[in-house]
Order: C-alpha cells, then sequence, then structure tokens
C-alpha cells in the first residue's frame, strides 16, 4: 500500500501562475510527484512522493549535478530534481476524481542538447508540444524550468498522461504536480429580448451591449446575411447582402447588396473599410464602411488585409487559384491594387476559401497547408517553411506579434489555443454561448485586438446569428459574449474591429526561431529521421507534412490523398484501411520519371494487419490500373506478404516473378524495407533480412502511368484490413545502413506504443443523435455520432453500466445505412476516446440529453 494513496485528500489554498496569469484557487488536490525517484518531503513538511505505482515504462535516470531553479515559483527539493524518468512513457492517477486540474512539469536538462524535444498528453490531448527544456531554459544546462496546462477530468477513469519523444530523441521530466483549480467560470451574457422593439431602440441596446463588453471602446462588425441557410460558405447562387453594426453608427445596417455570393469580408486595418469577395467570379473588392467608394481589387480570393507598420501601406493578400491543385499567394496595395507582388509561387493551400491570418509584423501567419493541416507560416523566409501544429480548419493568429495562434477543432465547438515558445496548446470552447446549448458553431474568426473574436452560431440554420466574445487575460476561455443579430436570416462570416488604445497591453512575443533550428525540430513533423536522397514519396501520417524535395527541384511537393469507402485514421494518424482505402491524389509524374531513369527502387512502410483470413494477394500498396496492369503490388496472402514487380523482363502484371516472404501476425506492426535493382530484390522485416533473391531481373522503362493506392486494386475488390503508416519510396537500392536507419526512427518509436483498453459488450442503445445528412458536413468527408448506450452484458473489459459512443454516420461523403436505431442492441467494441486524438479534428454531431457520462470510440463493427 503506497503512502501517497489518494484517499487523503489535501485541504490547502495556494497561488498558482495559471497559463502565465497569477490567480488565488482554493485547491482540495495538490499532488506532488517525485518522477524516477524515491519519497521526499520538503522543508514545509510536504511529501512528493515516488511514482512507482503510476508510471509505466520507461527508466529512470540520474542528473547528479546541481540544478538551478532561479526564477522558479514554487520550486521541488533539490533532490527532487536529481532524478526524472526518461524514454517514452505513461502516467495513471486513477483516484483523482472527475474537475478541473492545473498540471505542472518540472523540466531540466543535464546536457545542451537541441535534440531533445518532447510532447506531454492528457486525456487525449495533446497539451505541451516540442519542449525543449535546454532551449527554454535559455540554453543552459542544469536550469530547472515548468511548464503548465490546464486539464479537465469528465469519465471518471481519473487522470492519465503520456510522455512522449515526439519529434526529439528522448523525453523526461522530473516532477509533476496536478492540482484541483475551479471550474472555468461561465461566460457573461446578458439574453436581449427584442421582439416588438423597434428597429432603432433595438440597435441602442446591442450597442449597449457591445460597449459594455469591449470597455467603452469604439467597435465596428461586418457580416454577411444570406438566403440561403443550408449553405453557410455562401457558394451558391444564394443572395447575400455585406451588413455592417458600428457603435457610432446607430446599429445594424446594409453596406453592399446586389452581387451575388459575397464571402469572408474582412475590415481594414483602420476600420474604414471593407474588403471582400465574390463567389460567382472570383474578385476582390473594397468598400467604404459608409457604403461608398465601391471598386475592384483584382482576380483573387482576398484572404487578408495587413498594414505594414514601417511604411502604413496596407495590403490585400490574395489567393489567386490556377486550377483545382495550384495556386498562388499575391498581395496587392489596397490604395493602388496595380502594385502587386508575389508571396508564395506554389501556395500549398488548397480548398476554396483561404485561411491566412497574419501576426502584426507580417512574419508569421496560420494557414492550412493544405486542409486539414493547420499551422504557421515563416513569411520572411525565402523558402517559407512552414510548421505543421494539428488538424484542424479556420486558424487564427493573434493580432500582435505574440505568436499565439489557435486551430479551430472538428467538433466546431472548441479551438486548440498554442501558447507562445514551447507550442504549448489547450481547449477553449467557442460555443459557450449560453443560448446555444453547446450547438456547433463556425467562422471563427480573430478581429483586430487580441482579446476579441467574431463566431456564427448555431451552424447551418435560419437562427444562425454572429457573436462578439472576449478571450479571458490568459486566453483559457471567452469570458463574455454580446449577440450582434436577431432575425430569422442567416447571417455568416463575421469580423470586427475594435478601436486600439494606447493604454493597450500588447506584449511581443518570442523572437523567431532561427532557420536551422526550425528545421531540426519540423524535421519530425515530416516524418522519421532518414535518409532524403532519392527520397520521392512519403506518406507518414495524417499529421505529418508528408513532403519532399526531390533532386534538382527548388521546391517541396506534398505527397496527398484521400481516403475512400470506409477508411479512416487510427488513434496513431495512421490509415485505418479495415473498410476502405487511400487513394493518393498528388501528381505521380515526377517520382515516375525518376524511377523508370535509374530502375531502382526501396520501398519501406510500417504494416500493421487486422486478420490473417486476407487474399487475393490483398493490395496494400499497389502502384496499378487494375487487377491484371501495374507497376508494383505489395500484398497480402494469408500469413505472407506478396511482392509483384513489373520490369522489361515480366509480363505486364509482374506476377511471372512474384515473390512470397514473412510471416505475419494480426495486430502486430511490422516494419517492411524492400529495395530493388537489377539482379537483386531484397526485402527486411523488423531490421533484419528476411528475403534475397536474384531471380528478378530487368529495368523499370516498360512502366506506364498508373494510380497509387493503399489498402485496395483501383477498381476495387482487393480490399486489405489493416493499418498503414509511414509509407516511402526511393528511387534507388539504399544501403544496408540506411536500412538499419530506418529501421531504428521507427521501429524504435512503435516498441515505445501501449495498447489501449479495448471493452467489448453487448449495449442497448437509449437515446441516439439524429443522423446528419451528408450535406451538412459540407467540406467534411467523415462524421460521428454520439449515441447513449446501456450495457445487457459484458463480453470483455471493465464497461461501466451506461455511456455514450462515438461511431461513424458519414464516410466518404456517404451516409451509412446500417446503424443501430433507439431499442436495439448490438455488439460493440469501444476503445477511449480520449486515447484518440485524431478523433479532434473530425466532424461529429452530439444532441444527447446526458452529458457526463464516459466516451468511447466504436472502432470494432
Amino acid at each position: 500500500m503506497y503512502s501517497h494513496t489518494l484517499s487523503k485528500v489535501f485541504i490547502i489554498t495556494l497561488v498558482v501562475a495559471f497559463m502565465g496569469r497569477a490567480s488565488e484557487v482554493s485547491a482540495q488536490l495538490h499532488l506532488r510527484i517525485n518522477v524516477g525517484g524515491g519519497d521526499v518531503r520538503d522543508s514545509e513538511g510536504r511529501v512528493w512522493h515516488s511514482d512507482k505505482g503510476f508510471a509505466r515504462h520507461g527508466q529512470p535516470f540520474v542528473f547528479p549535478e546541481e540544478k538551478s531553479t532561479e526564477g522558479v515559483e514554487g520550486p521541488a527539493p533539490a533532490e527532487v530534481y536529481r532524478t526524472v524518468r526518461h524514454q517514452d512513457h505513461s502516467f495513471g492517477f486513477p483516484q483523482v476524481p472527475n474537475g478541473s486540474y492545473l498540471i505542472r512539469l518540472h523540466l531540466l536538462d543535464g546536457f545542451p542538447s537541441r535534440s531533445r524535444r518532447m510532447d506531454f498528453h492528457a486525456e487525449g490531448e495533446l497539451r505541451l508540444g516540442s519542449v525543449n527544456p535546454f532551449e527554454a531554459a535559455g540554453d543552459k544546462v542544469n536550469q530547472v524550468i515548468v511548464r503548465e496546462f490546464p486539464v479537465t477530468i469528465t469519465e471518471g477513469q481519473g487522470l492519465r498522461m503520456a510522455c512522449l519523444k515526439g519529434p526529439g530523441d528522448d523525453v523526461f521530466e522530473a516532477a509533476i504536480e496536478i492540482i484541483e483549480v475551479a471550474p472555468l467560470p461561465a461566460p457573461e451574457y446578458t439574453a436581449l429580448d427584442l421582439e416588438g422593439v423597434s428597429g432603432q431602440d433595438a440597435g441602442d441596446q446591442i450597442r449597449d451591449e457591445v460597449l459594455k463588453l469591449t470597455e467603452g471602446r469604439e467597435t465596428r462588425l461586418v457580416w454577411v446575411r444570406s438566403s440561403d441557410p443550408g449553405d453557410f460558405m455562401v457558394r451558391n447562387d444564394a443572395t447575400a447582402a455585406l451588413m455592417g453594426f458600428g457603435t457610432g453608427n446607430g446599429g445594424g445596417f446594409e453596406i453592399v447588396s446586389g452581387m451575388g455570393p459575397i464571402q469572408k469580408p474582412l475590415l481594414s486595418p483602420d476600420g474604414t473599410r471593407v474588403v471582400f469577395t465574390t463567389a460567382q467570379d472570383n474578385e476582390s473588392y473594397v468598400v467604404g464602411w459608409n457604403g461608398e467608394g465601391l471598386r475592384k481589387l483584382g482576380f483573387g480570393f482576398a484572404a487578408d488585409v495587413w498594414e505594414d507598420p514601417e511604411t502604413g501601406i496596407e495590403w490585400v493578400y490574395q489567393k489567386v487559384s490556377l486550377n483545382r491543385d495550384e495556386a498562388r499567394l499575391v498581395r496587392r496595395q489596397l490604395d493602388a491594387p496595380e502594385m502587386e507582388e508575389e508571396i508564395w509561387a506554389k501556395y500549398p493551400a488548397n480548398g476554396h476559401i483561404p485561411w491566412l491570418q497574419l501576426s502584426a509584423d507580417g512574419t508569421r501567419a496560420t494557414e492550412a497547408f493544405p486542409w486539414p493541416k493547420c499551422g504557421v507560416a515563416m513569411l520572411d523566409r525565402p523558402d517559407f517553411e512552414w510548421d505543421l501544429f494539428s488538424n484542424g480548419c479556420w486558424p487564427g493568429m493573434a493580432p500582435n506579434n505574440t505568436g499565439r495562434f489557435y486551430i479551430f477543432e472538428g467538433n466546431h465547438e472548441s479551438v486548440s489555443m498554442f501558447e507562445p515558445g514551447d507550442r504549448n496548446s489547450h481547449t477553449v470552447p467557442v460555443n459557450s454561448i449560453p443560448e446555444l446549448n453547446g450547438g456547433k458553431v463556425y467562422h471563427p474568426r480573430w478581429s483586430n485586438h487580441p482579446r476579441y473574436l467574431t463566431v456564427t452560431g448555431p451552424q447551418r440554420s435560419l437562427e444562425t446569428e454572429l457573436y462578439l466574445g472576449r478571450f479571458d487575460e490568459a486566453y483559457t476561455h471567452v469570458e463574455a459574449w454580446v449577440r450582434l443579430t436577431h432575425n430569422h436570416q442567416p447571417d455568416f462570416y463575421g469580423d470586427a474591429w475594435v478601436e486600439p488604445r494606447a493604454s493597450d497591453s500588447l506584449p511581443e512575443g518570442p523572437s523567431l526561431t532561427r532557420a536551422g533550428e526550425r528545421r531540426a525540430a519540423g524535421a519530425a513533423a515530416n516524418g522519421p529521421s532518414v535518409s532524403e536522397k532519392g527520397l520521392i514519396f512519403q506518406w507518414v501520417s495524417s499529421r505529418s507534412k508528408n513532403e519532399v524535395q526531390l533532386e534538382g527541384s527548388d521546391s517541396k511537393e506534398t505527397c496527398a490523398g484521400e481516403l475512400r469507402g470506409g477508411g479512416a485514421f487510427g488513434r496513431h494518424f495512421d490509415l485505418d484501411l479495415r473498410e476502405g482505402w487511400f487513394e493518393v491524389t498528388s501528381s505521380t509524374d515526377a517520382w515516375h520519371e525518376r524511377l523508370t531513369q535509374t530502375g531502382e527502387m526501396t520501398l519501406a512502410a510500417v504494416i500493421t494487419p487486422s486478420a490473417l483470413n486476407q487474399e487475393g494477394p490483398a493490395r496494400i500498396i499497389s502502384y496499378s490500373s487494375g487487377s491484371a496492369v501495374r507497376n508494383f503490388t505489395l500484398g497480402q496472402e494469408g500469413e505472407q506478404l506478396i511482392f509483384r514487380l513489373r520490369t522489361s523482363d515480366t509480363d505486364l502484371n509482374g506476377v511471372r516473378r512474384e515473390v512470397a516472404f514473412g510471416q505475419l501476425e494480426a495486430g502486430v506492426p511490422v516494419v517492411l524495407v524492400l529495395r530493388y535493382q537489377d539482379g537483386k530484390l531484397v526485402a527486411s522485416l523488423n531490421g533484419e533480412e528476411a528475403f534475397r533473391t536474384n531471380g528478378v531481373t530487368g529495368d523499370f522503362s516498360n512502366w506506364t502511368r498508373q494510380h497509387l493506392l493503399f489498402g485496395d486494386e483501383w477498381g476495387g475488390d482487393r480490399n486489405w484490413r489493416g493499418n498503414l503508416e509511414d509509407v516511402l519510396i526511393y528511387s534507388r537500392f539504399l544501403a544496408d545502413e540506411e536500412t538499419a536507419q530506418i529501421y531504428h526512427a521507427v521501429g524504435s518509436q512503435l516498441k515505445e506504443r501501449q495498447r489501449v483498453p479495448q471493452v467489448v459488450v453487448d449495449a442497448e442503445l437509449i437515446e441516439a443523435t439524429p443522423l446528419p445528412d451528408p450535406s451538412e458536413l459540407d467540406t467534411y468527408r467523415r462524421g460521428l455520432v454520439a449515441n447513449h448506450y446501456r450495457v445487457t452484458q459484458v463480453h470483455s473489459g471493465n464497461a461501466p453500466e451506461e455511456f455514450v459512443a462515438l461511431q461513424w454516420a458519414v464516410l466518404d461523403g456517404q451516409a451509412l445505412s446500417d446503424l443501430p436505431v433507439e431499442g436495439d442492441v448490438v455488439r460493440l467494441v469501444l476503445e477511449p476516446e480520449g486515447d484518440h486524438p485524431q478523433l479532434k479534428s473530425e466532424w461529429r454531431k452530439n444532441t444527447l440529453s446526458v452529458f457526463t457520462l464516459p466516451s468511447y470510440y466504436r472502432v470494432g463493427p
């Protein structure tokens, strides 16, 4: 029995630093953990308990040198900082009750390493990303730093944390504090009853609420009022009007109408003009706040309006789409649109609406590269390198130079807020408006002032209204809301201008990371650390950049694709292809040409079959045009891997030189590296040579351009059931040491993975969320619904009596037809939702009347 059992609850009052703001809280629980060491008592008699019994995996490590706690508020005893737990590991604190907590991590490094970049997860979400203790300490060794994040526990399963190498080569922490804090307060909100109130009186009441929210500042808002509630992008032939509201203008008024579908209006930096784009002709326009002076700015979608702080020139940044897959980013002077500058020749953002938003100094911008991969671009760098942070949409950059930004989560209820410096992120609900009852919102837009944002909601409705919100000083929640519109017409695309004041405290953020360091930090976001020579294709995971730079090219190419059929992403952001496949949609022309020139190739992948009774062979990776014509295919036949390669010495199908090798196990990942050059075919599994033959000869001169698919054959009927990740293709035969490097980089990550507790039950569907029509998802191709179940029989695992299960209702844009209805008893294979972080960016619908039940993801049929 450990002395640190949580049955004894400490009642104390303390001051904690909460996301950069000191606030006095009454804490009922304060658990202190000495990571990697034994119990230590501090000078006040408080025990820092050993992590034994809480930790899983990893190993203790000793930093014997003396540590500095200079500048650390509430440091641990010196003895605590002697030990850490390193290598990938996790913690479970099952007795921590539901509630709100502040987690404090005490970090340090005894070596001047820039390669130790660590990710810390709690309750299934990344809370601190790419933390480097040496850099964060100001390039000092043995300097203690403390990093904090909030977490809310709702599922009755205690606190779960994962400490992972992430983009680095190790992970460790010296101490953990778990501090119970008061839940976030409800936002300030006044529900106005404007039924029967005259237009002027209604405008006055709204104006008063806005002025209260903005502390008496003059405030202006613009938005689009549409005639079609079903199209919240305003992309069809719906009529739309550009609307405005100003605290100095006596309420709301129409600025422009009669121009067809209008999209994404943007207020100029001084709030005197509005820039917008018309969907029918993809032209940008500017008009005065009073509706006068309408003029065209030129072809392209207006993404952001930015004022150069040095020259005072206002620039309109535009995405100029050349075709479906190609675009340029340009900027034009607002007052002299003929003055055009090209910013980004091969703009990686696809989709119809650009989400670009710049920092005040114009050096950074948020965007999707392309959707759903959101991150930050460094516009002051000649290569425009960008860092991937998370999947999502509608990212926003704080309109100062702090570097703070957010990414709108797939549930359309909250944003992931990324703090400056250490890539910190935490969830901020943006649907906390009381009258929305937790419904979905859309069009989040940071205003010109970092404390204010606009959203529209509820999503997709005649009652979609415009709201203005104010973040708290620590950016942990929206502390107040005002509703701007009260009508039966949908209002979309809000933007706000709030009068700046000399007294505003808008602190500057940390300086930009040096280019070389940024590349090192982002390397793992693009894939494992392996040779890039001859690398012509890579698809690592859905949260990776998946870029290659072909030899002789001055730009990077994105290796992109689409999930088809019942395909989805797995918990490691890999491809879950048990019921579908993945079609590579980016061009194969350039790398096809390189393969035919060299006549050599290396194919690497991490393969996890979900069953052994697969035949055909079932297609894992296939570069082909159907079941009879291919360039190469990797497949599964029973317990073995099959490889077919077309060369100048084989038939068009590659069957005449088909080879079989390996011994697969269901559910067990295997790292494959397959190499070919004329007269030599070598396969390695998990770092060991598994097959070698000189019986396959010839070059690739007879190859033709075909389709690259994962998980099936072009035309179907050869579906492979399993998970796939880390797919690499080289146009050369890799050396033995390079093959070992791939296994070391990828295999070490696999060894640290932990199995998720799985539950198999029969359960009755008590309350079902109505199934969405695929049109509700708009640009999303997959959608989840939340259903309330009651267990009738447990087959395995520990299951609560009642729970909520997330299950797919729309896949590949198609509604599923075999979902259960209320009263049905069904067999469910479940895993905790918190162990599936990939779901955070997926569209979901939840209309349940229960809010406190544990939530699971249905992973099985």
